[in-house]
């Protein structure tokens, strides 16, 4: 995240008000007022979205630059916008991303691992329904997996570790394909 430096003190407004114009933007995700000073306080800025913006205390109050809190707002409406057109292309069977990368949407996200990806829904995770499942990226089918018997430490020690670590080979009767994974990310 980059830092936004504030431009000028007469655009100060109050990191209070800030955070409750922030909040009150569509789909804007936020904390408690008292996360944001307990920040400003730590390292003299605040996560606003994604990005950070320098924060600076005059007497007992914290202050950030109002052109800084426009700029991080419309930096969160583009990518709540990008996320958005992400789902919607998951949803016509179009993935992003390169092979392991991490793709953000709505509902969780998904990695691409060559001709299949491994989906989740944080809804499911969150509720411990499901970590996810390895889907095939060509006809959009649920994978058949074959298990290795060993896990990484992080699953052995009954922690999640946010991917199935014992798939060893998704593959796609419906399709013919077949991928036989490295346990290494």
């Amino acid at each position: 995240m980059a830092t936004v430096r504030p431009s000028s003190d007469s655009d100060a407004i109050s990191l209070r008000d800030a955070i409750q114009i922030f909040k009150n933007e569509p789909g804007a995700t936020s904390n408690a007022y008292e996360w944001y000073r307990k920040n400003a306080q730590k390292s003299g800025s605040v996560s606003i979205g994604s990005k950070k913006v320098a924060a600076n205390k005059l007497g007992t109050t914290w202050y950030v630059s109002r052109g800084d809190l426009e700029a991080a707002i419309e930096n969160d409406h583009k990518n709540m916008a990008e996320m958005k057109q992400r789902t919607l292309d998951y949803k016509h069977q179009i993935l992003h991303g390169n092979d392991a990368e991490r793709i953000s949407t709505e509902f969780g996200g998904y990695r691409r691992r060559g001709s299949f990806h491994f989906v989740w829904s944080n809804y499911d995770i969150a509720r411990k329904h499901s970590n996810g499942s390895w889907v095939c990226s060509v006809c959009f089918r649920p994978a058949d997996v074959s298990h290795n018997p060993d896990e990484c430490s992080q699953t052995t020690d009954w922690k999640e570790c946010d991917r199935d670590c014992a798939v060893s080979t998704p593959s796609c009767e419906h399709c013919d394909q077949v991928k036989a994974l490295a346990n290494d990310s």
